[in-house]
C-alpha cells in the first residue's frame, strides 16, 4: 500500500514512524480486513485467489479493500496530524505562536519582517 502517493501529512514524519503508526491502525481492523490486506499487499495473491479465501466475489473484495484503504488513510491522518503540529511548533524558536497571536512567525520569515506593517 503506497501511503506516500502524494504530498500530504504523511510526508511530515519519517517513513519508519508512519509505518509504525500504520501497523497500529491495521491492528484495529476486523480480521477479514486484515486478511485481505495481508494477502493483497504482502503475499501478492491475485484478487480471485483472495476472494476465494475470504468468501467474497471479486467485486466485493475490491469494494472492501478500497474502503479499508480509505479507512486506514483516515485513521493514520488522525494520528499524524497532532504529531506534526507538536513537532512543527517545537521545531522553531519560542516566538512562534498561532497565526492570530502576536509574535507569529512563518517559516523563512525574519523577525524584522514582523514589525513592518
Amino acid at each position: 500500500m503506497d501511503i506516500h502517493s502524494s504530498t500530504s501529512e504523511f510526508d511530515a514524519l519519517p517513513r519508519d514512524e508512519v509505518l509504525e503508526l500504520l501497523v497500529q491502525c491495521i491492528s484495529q481492523l476486523p480480521p477479514t480486513q486484515k486478511t485481505i490486506l495481508a494477502l493483497y499487499y504482502h503475499e501478492d495473491l491475485e484478487p480471485a485467489e483472495i476472494a476465494a479465501c475470504v468468501g467474497l466475489t471479486e467485486g466485493e473484495l475490491d469494494q472492501v479493500r478500497g474502503e479499508t484503504v480509505g479507512l486506514l488513510r483516515t485513521m493514520l491522518a488522525a494520528q499524524i496530524r497532532p504529531l506534526v503540529g507538536i513537532r512543527y511548533r517545537g521545531a522553531h524558536h519560542s516566538t512562534l505562536a498561532r497565526p492570530s497571536e502576536p509574535g507569529y512567525q512563518m517559516a523563512g520569515q525574519k523577525k524584522a519582517d514582523l514589525t513592518k506593517k
